[in-house]
């Protein structure tokens, strides 16, 4: 019975040994990718059940599509900054000719530069506005602030930006 009983528990850690080993591989392959680092698609593991070999092709398309993702957010925000310096310049450039202690500034440049500023404010408001819409969309909290509007007001409104009246226009 004791030579039974050892010759059981051999076979057993051998199998069991044999069942673990493409998981404790797995787990190690998991544990060694770092972040930004290149997916490396590696061989399939040899020996691997079925169920396993479907989870570690799962784990690479994962990380494929992570890598994807990453891609795609750092070239919105390289455009995001591009786009938000762009204002940030023409404010900083007309706030500094204001100061200027040596510019002689005419009353209309000042009102233009003043103007300036006010629509490029305007402008980079409007940028980070969609950019916090991208980001609600993105997490599906939009939807919980969108509230009716009627469009004769908006093209009302259009038309008056323009520096028309709606009756010209009409």
């Amino acid at each position: 019975a004791l030579v039974a009983a050892l010759l059981l528990a051999g076979v057993s850690w051998y199998f069991t040994r044999r069942l673990t080993r493409p998981l404790e591989q797995l787990r190690a392959r998991m544990q060694s990718q770092r972040p930004g680092e290149p997916t490396r698609t590696a061989a399939p593991m040899a020996g691997a059940s079925p169920e396993l070999a479907a989870i570690e092709s799962a784990y690479d398309e994962l990380l494929q599509r992570f890598e994807r993702h990453e891609r795609e957010r750092a070239l919105l925000l390289a455009g995001v900054s591009h786009d938000l310096r762009s204002p940030l310049a023409s404010i900083k450039a007309v706030i500094s000719g204001l100061l200027d202690p040596t510019a002689h500034w005419q009353p209309d440049q000042t009102r233009d530069a003043l103007q300036v500023v006010d629509e490029e404010t305007d402008r980079l408001n409007r940028l980070v506005g969609n950019l916090l819409d991208a980001s609600r969309l993105q997490i599906g909290a939009l939807a919980a602030t969108l509230t009716a509007t009627d469009l004769g007001e908006v093209a009302h409104a259009a038309v008056q930006s323009l520096g028309r009246t709606v009756d010209s226009v009409v």
